[in-house]
Order: structure tokens, then sequence, then C-alpha cells
């Protein structure tokens, strides 16, 4: 059972859209060099005393947000032994350093390489259905459940990952949820509400949210898809869209946000993140929704056509090429561009336009968009 699990990993890997450059990079391919030279080395106590040290710090860095202080830590930790709990933590630290591609790539290595380590497994299953890749995620856990039938954290994942499913309704639970990977940030509230999900604009200094994700009271916090936090407060409510503008007091780090030269028309493929809908509150990254969009309303709405699970709310909207299109307030419509110049004015029309429209794989366009979509918190 041990060997067909490594061999559909490896499957999968080679099947999945973008593998190709889901490949390593060369310091990746050195830690997974060094990894496998530790197999079946002894670890004495001392040593696993100072691998543990590593770790601890290891994870402390990466909820300060300093991911290449974290992997000078896991590099020597793993020269110690191969463990899976290093080679999570790296994979932590690529996502937070804006690779998911690379991310998932090693995150295979791990779960492959350690069939006994449910948390391997999870994370790996977990990564591929953010990007849109329920099938070999399921197919993933099926193996897992096979070998391990009454593991508590295999089962839950088979919950989340219906829930990921359109139209799925959302986590019942906040202990379940709770289960479920995500980033570790360091300055986050240890309990929150979850209000929505958003966009950075103006590089990184503020955030466009459903107005539901904008209370007037009460301590807020965004975060962006990196694990990133900052607390925020509002700027500008916009009732008639439903839309709201936040204020970080530091600004996140965010790429250039590129947008398509006019709007989508009815029958255009697209794509939503969005973060499932959580009760625990708790930081997580968003996911891939995608389907073909409707058509415009009177009021300059378009119906959005993609079904997210329940209980989300908001999240940006982009093209196949990964060019912003609008946002959605509600989860069910789509504000274009076009309806949305009104309200932000400046900040819209000084966006790059990208003409090229250069198709994106899936998991490209999930590691472009992850570092500015956003999630809202509202602190306890």
């Amino acid at each position: 059972m041990a060997s067909a699990t490594a061999a559909l990993i490896g499957l999968l890997l080679i099947a999945l859209p973008g593998a190709a450059s889901a490949e390593p990079s060369e310091a990746s391919a050195r830690r997974l060099q060094l990894l496998m030279q530790q197999r079946g080395t002894p670890v004495t106590p001392a040593r696993e005393a100072e691998r543990q040290a590593l770790l601890r710090g290891a994870e402390a860095a990466l909820r300060a947000g300093d991911s290449e202080a974290a992997l000078q830590q896991l590099d020597e930790a793993a020269a110690l032994a191969h463990a899976a709990d290093t080679e999570l933590l790296m994979v932590q630290a690529q996502l937070q350093q804006g690779g998911y591609r690379r991310a998932l790539a090693f995150a295979s290595h791990t779960a492959g390489s350690h069939l006994q380590e449910p948390r391997a497994l999870r994370l790996y299953a977990w990564l591929l259905a953010l990007g849109e890749q329920a099938g070999p995620a399921q197919a993933l856990l099926d193996e897992g459940l096979q070998r391990r039938p009454d593991d508590a954290a295999l089962l839950a994942l088979r919950g989340q990952l219906a829930r990921l499913q359109p139209g799925a309704a959302a986590e019942p639970e906040a202990a379940l949820a709770l289960t479920r990977p995500g980033p570790l940030p360091g300055e986050a509230p240890s309990t929150a509400a979850a209000l929505g999900s958003g966009l950075l604009l103006d590089q990184g200094r503020l955030a466009l949210v459903p107005l539901t994700a904008a209370p007037q009271a009460g301590r807020l916090w965004v975060l962006n898809g990196l694990g990133r936090a900052s607390p925020a407060r509002p700027l500008q409510r916009f009732e008639t869209s439903g839309l709201a503008l936040l204020r970080l007091e530091r600004p996140l780090p965010a790429p250039p946000l590129r947008r398509a030269p006019r709007d989508a028309f009815a029958g255009s493929p697209a794509t939503l993140l969005q973060h499932p809908a959580d009760p625990a509150g708790q930081a997580a990254w968003p996911a891939l929704h995608s389907g073909f969009l409707g058509r415009v309303d009177g009021a300059g709405r378009q119906a959005l056509g993609i079904a997210p699970p329940q209980g989300g709310r908001g999240g940006p909207v982009f093209d196949l090429a990964g060019r912003w299109i609008g946002i959605t307030p509600d989860g069910a419509t789509l504000l274009p561009l076009s309806r949305l110049e009104a309200e932000l004015g400046a900040l819209l029309r000084e966006l790059p336009v990208d003409t090229a429209a250069t198709m994106r794989l899936p998991d490209q366009r999930y590691e472009e968009a992850l570092p500015l979509t956003v999630q809202v918190l509202a602190a306890d």
C-alpha cells in the first residue's frame, strides 16, 4: 500500500496542469538532496535536542514573517535528520515567500517520503484542493484512508475537501475548522471572527473588501495569502456597491496588480479567490474557484457565474490571463472594473493595463493572486 501511494503521488505530480513549472528551484533541489542524504541516519538524543531547538526557532521566524531566517534554520535541522516536521515547515516558508508551485512540488516529496505521517498527506492534498485540483487531492486522501482508516486528521480532511466544492455547505464546527492547514501568522489575533475576502490596492496600503467586512466598531486585521498581517481601519464605505476600503497600518508586500483593458463579456471564463468560511476565525489560504460569467444588468452588475462554497464573502475575480476584472461583494454578483471606477477613481485608473492576454495555468493564477488576496478578521 505504501508503494502504491508513493507511485500515485509521482503520477499526480506529472499529470497536474503546470507540473513542469512546479519543479523545485535550485535551492529547493539542494534541500531535497540534503534531506535524502539523511535518510536512515541514526539520531542521537543530543542531535534531536539540537534539531528541535532549530525547529522552534524556524517557527518563530515564520511567525515574524522572516522566511529566509526560517529556511536557514530548517536547512540546519535537515542536516541532522530526515524528518517530516522539518519539511512541513519548509513548505510553510516557501508559501510565505509566495512560491505556491514550489511549495506544492516540495509537499509532494514530503507526502511521498513520509507515508506514515498524516500531516504530510493532509498538507499536500489541501494545497492541491486550494488550487482547484480536487480530483488528485481526493485520490491522495482515499489512499491515505486505506492505510489509516481511523485517523482523525484524515477523516476531518475528507469533510473539508467536500466543503470546497461548488455550493457546498460551510464548515459548521469551529473545532473541525481548526484542523485545516493554514499559514503561521505572528500578529493576527488568537481569537477572531472571519469577515470575508478582499484585494490589496495602492501597493499594499489599502484593501477593497465587502461592506460586511468593514464594521465601524471593533479591531480589524488584514492578512494576505502569504500570512502577513496588519491592523486596519475603515477608510471609506460604498453603500450602493456593498464595498469598503480599509487602510492598513502597515503596508503588506504586494506585487503589481494587472488589470484587464475592458470588462469581460458574458460567457467569459473567470476565477474567484475566496477564503473558506471559518467559524474558528483562523488565518487561512484562499481557494480558487472557476466558472463562466453571466450577463450584466442595468445597474452595471454582472452575474458571477461561479459557485463558491456557502458562507464565504467577497473576493477578487481574475480572467484566465490572471488579470483583475472585478470583485464580488456577495459571492453571486461581480462588480466589473467599469462599475468600480466611480468608487475607486485614480486607484483604478493608475493600475497597469495588461493587453497581452497570456493565458496562465491554474497553479500560476493562484500563485500570482495569493499575495494580493486578503482575509479580514475581527478581533474578539
